[in-house]
């Protein structure tokens, strides 16, 4: 529904910004052909666009690692701090075996960032754990899917000798009925 309200404004007044509308309505969608499309239109209209993690994502479907690291270069070049861009970079290096190079750019990822800062202002004597020794009590932060939440909380036992897993509150029938040997709190907002 909102496309047919996007193609029409776009029609009326042709801009980068509705076309970048556009984009996120499509990947909706997983119309990667189309998203494409409209996001080399915004940056042909506007070479100041921010829309380089979007055309990344799309060559990173198609599997054109020129165009990537094409669009990588591109979009750093613009703004070395993008973390969309970065993120972008980090599963780029990671699918290629560039482990440790990837591993760098994904601690920068948005949503470490945020958990941090909370983690800080909330937790000011907590440190962020090395993953080296055995911290006493280790509170997971789950922000990825929900599968990937219940595939990876069964390798949490034996982190520590207390381990809180914070996760969606979407989890809770499951995790209450598991037998995993930790804690569990629940995210209302989620």
């Amino acid at each position: 529904e909102a496309l047919k309200y996007l193609k029409a404004s776009y029609e009326i007044t042709p801009s980068a910004e509705t076309l970048i509308n556009m984009t996120v309505a499509y990947k909706a969608n997983w119309e990667i052909d189309k998203v494409l499309e409209c996001s080399l239109k915004a940056l042909e209209i506007n070479p100041n666009a921010n829309i380089y993690d979007t055309l990344i994502f799309c060559y990173q479907q198609l599997c054109d690692d020129n165009k990537v690291n094409e669009y990588i270069h591109k979009g750093l070049e613009k703004n070395p701090d993008d973390l969309n861009v970065l993120f972008h970079r980090a599963l780029h290096y990671m699918n290629n075996g560039q482990f440790e190079d990837g591993w760098k750019d994904w601690l920068s990822r948005e949503s470490r960032r945020m958990h941090l800062s909370s983690m800080t202002k909330n937790f000011p004597t907590k440190l962020e754990w090395d993953g080296k020794s055995d911290p006493g009590r280790l509170l997971v932060i789950g922000e990825h899917g929900l599968g990937d939440q219940i595939l990876f909380c069964r390798y949490f036992k034996g982190l520590s000798k207390r381990t809180l897993f914070l996760t969606r509150s979407s989890l809770f029938r499951l995790f209450q009925k598991s037998k995993f040997d930790l804690e569990f709190m629940f995210d209302e907002r989620n």
